[in-house]
């Protein structure tokens, strides 16, 4: 796993004031920390698994959050698909910057 350089948190709301697409963003962030790279996503998929565990003498069973990454070239992924994701990563396969996109709040604003 390349090594994570930055994380950007960024509303929706907020991509749509500045009238950029989702795509525009990637190009601008790609342009800004990879510049004259080739540039591939990151797809984050996260799963809830059950793990047995041994806790004080007994076993029982816990959830736990477990997340795959896939890299990606850029070109495979639609805009729909990009449009849907809440994470996504950007990378030259040394490093990478996690984008993360939600909707504003009522109490954020």
């Amino acid at each position: 796993m390349p090594l994570l350089q930055a994380e950007l948190v960024i509303s929706n709301q907020t991509l749509q004031l500045a009238g950029m697409t989702r795509d525009q963003l990637l190009n601008a962030l790609s342009s800004t920390f990879f510049p004259d790279k080739k540039v591939d996503l990151i797809v984050l998929s996260k799963q809830t698994i059950s793990k047995l565990v041994f806790i004080d003498s007994d076993w029982t069973v816990i959830a736990t959050e477990e997340t795959t990454y896939y890299r990606t070239a850029r070109a495979s992924i639609t805009t729909d698909y990009l449009n849907a994701v809440t994470e996504i990563g950007l990378t030259d396969g040394s490093t990478w910057i996690k984008i993360v996109f939600q909707d504003s709040t009522a109490e954020s604003k």
